[in-house]
């Protein structure tokens, strides 16, 4: 069983079948890993090869090989109803296999049902088994792991593959890379999407997907490596955007329900973000003793990336809770957020667009949920007297924009008026 969420409005390429596709040709540590990986690229070793394709490729199905930290891969029955019609229609599908050594394998397979002389079947019973049966086999294949491989190269994969323009893309992998430029022991599950973008970007390391639809078919994860929710909406923050900046169209997943692991093979366990445990200490104004501040810093992962949500509200609760005890009625409290920036920079490294809509809305939303969580643990409404949020002006650690150490919501409580 698999539940689907879609980013974009994915457009249906059985809809347009006179439409025939064409053949297509943390930050710091990401982009030292992009260096490297041009240079392979530059080398040689991971070169786009030429693949000959028929007429008929009408999709493309590209799989991560599995690992012990990975469900077998479950065919969607989305997929095996577009798979089906493929083969009703006598076209061809390319298979791309991506090791974990980052080697691609690419093969064109001819879902026209068949005699075992090569002849087109007629008869329908037979018609209905023989493509059964090659959805099946396609689904082993995308469970034959690579014995030995310790790693998952999926996004290096891509920009080896060369994908047919304009056709549908079913990828299936469990999303969590492990070679640069999208190694996610890098990312730390904070870096933003536009960050990333960013580095491949300057790299000139994109993959060409462009006109495709990619639905991307997310194994579960076993074994170590458990995940929260906030997580998988992370990746799929991430690989929306990356393909989507590869030239998808449009962006779709199916998350695979969790299960056995698909091999034995070991890879690492990327770690989650710790909660906030430690509680968050009231400190002092230097000119104003009894005014104090409860700082949520960039530190600690407080809000999933890219929204006002909090990982873990609960978790956050305690680690407010001496700051809120502390409130005397009668107090006023004002908050301020601020995010890190993610535009351009001037020649001196400062933001060129330091009041961007984007970040004043984001900052924004950030103090009113940091208000809301402390209504919730019993503060009066009315005490509230500023809850804004700053974008990239007077950021607490200018010299850095793009710091996640800007990543703050400021609350500071001032004493009752005498």
């Amino acid at each position: 069983m698999t539940t689907r969420k879609t980013t974009r409005r994915m457009a249906s390429f059985r809809r347009n079948r006179n439409n025939k596709p064409t053949t297509g040709r943390t930050v710091g540590l990401i982009a030292v890993g992009v260096l490297a990986l041009g240079g392979i690229v530059t080398a040689g070793v991971l070169a786009p090869k030429v693949v000959s394709t028929s007429s008929t490729v009408v999709a493309a199905i590209i799989y991560q090989t599995s690992d012990d930290e990975t469900t077998a891969y479950s065919m969607p029955a989305e997929v095996k109803h577009d798979l089906a019609q493929y083969a009703a229609d006598g076209d061809s599908v390319l298979v791309v296999r991506i090791d974990g050594d980052c080697k691609v394998t690419t093969n064109t397979v001819d879902l026209t049902p068949r005699t075992s002389s090569g002849e087109v079947l007629n008869v329908p019973s037979k018609i209905d088994a023989a493509i059964a049966q090659k959805i099946a086999d396609l689904e082993t294949d995308t469970n034959t792991p690579t014995p030995g491989t310790t790693s998952r190269c999926i996004y290096v994969g891509l920009l080896s593959a060369r994908i047919p323009h304009n056709i549908p893309v079913y990828l299936f992998t469990n999303g969590i890379d492990l070679t640069a430029p999208v190694d996610f022991r890098d990312l730390a599950w904070q870096t933003t999407p536009e960050q990333l973008i960013k580095v491949v970007n300057d790299a000139k390391v994109v993959p060409d997907l462009k006109g495709t639809d990619v639905e991307l078919v997310l194994a579960a994860p076993t074994g170590d490596q458990g995940m929260r929710a906030t997580e998988t909406e992370y990746l799929h923050t991430i690989w929306s955007a990356l393909l989507t900046n590869a030239g998808a169209t449009s962006v779709s997943f199916v998350d695979g329900m969790p299960g056995d692991a698909a091999s034995t093979d070991r890879t690492p366990v990327v770690p989650l973000p710790g909660l906030p445990t430690t509680p968050i200490a009231p400190v002092p104004d230097p000119k104003e003793p009894e005014v104090y501040s409860c700082t949520l810093d960039g530190a600690t992962a407080y809000f999933v990336v890219n929204t006002p949500r909090f990982i873990d509200a609960g978790a956050v609760k305690a680690a407010l809770a001496d700051c809120v005890s502390r409130i005397s009625p009668g107090s006023t409290i004002d908050i301020e957020s601020w995010v890190s920036y993610e535009g351009p920079l001037d020649a001196n490294g400062n933001p060129t667009n330091p009041r961007d809509p984007a970040d004043v809305e984001l900052s924004s939303a950030r103090s009113a949920a940091t208000r809301d969580l402390m209504i919730s643990m019993g503060v009066d409404p009315s005490m509230f007297t500023s809850v804004v949020g700053n974008a990239a002006t007077n950021l607490p650690h200018p010299e850095a924009p793009r710091s996640p150490l800007n990543r703050v919501s400021i609350i500071t409580v001032h004493p009752p008026t005498k």
